[in-house]
């Protein structure tokens, strides 16, 4: 038994019309989130022209890679803009990060930067402050611990 290698021109025709209802599903779920092709190629890596060919069906290069990397991208943009309430999304969503280091309440910014620190010696005051902090900076909050 032998198998027969394709030519390029023979794989994309065989691949052309999964291609191309891949494209529509991207292009469609890309338009109910409200957002550009330059929007979702800044947010995966790759050239808005990239982005038209695959929504188009077209052949790119890494075709799956970019699939995988466009569904993630487009799926991480849901879950920060529906309003859901299980403790992940709140984490992903929360701009101040208030964590425990076994003696005070340490309040972090998003990027993990330090901001505040507090330590009266009762921890539920700590607390009670901590969100205080976060409320009066206008941002959402989570605590880590």
């Amino acid at each position: 038994m032998t198998t027969e290698l394709m030519t390029r021109e023979q794989y994309v025709a065989k691949m052309a019309d999964e291609w191309r209802e891949e494209g529509a599903i991207a292009k469609e779920y890309r338009i109910l989130f409200g957002m550009t092709i330059a929007e979702v190629a800044n947010g995966i890596g790759v050239s808005a022209s990239t982005i038209g060919r695959y929504e188009r069906g077209l052949p790119v290069q890494s075709a799956r890679l970019l699939g995988s990397a466009y569904f993630l991208f487009l799926e991480k943009r849901r879950m920060l803009t529906e309003p859901t309430d299980t403790p992940h999304d709140k984490f992903l969503k929360a701009d101040f990060l208030i964590d425990w280091d076994g003696e005070r309440q340490v309040i972090k910014k998003r990027e993990y930067r330090e901001v505040a620190e507090i330590n009266t010696g009762d921890i539920a005051l700590d607390q009670e402050l901590a969100k205080s902090f976060c409320e009066k900076a206008g941002g959402s909050y989570y605590f880590v611990y």
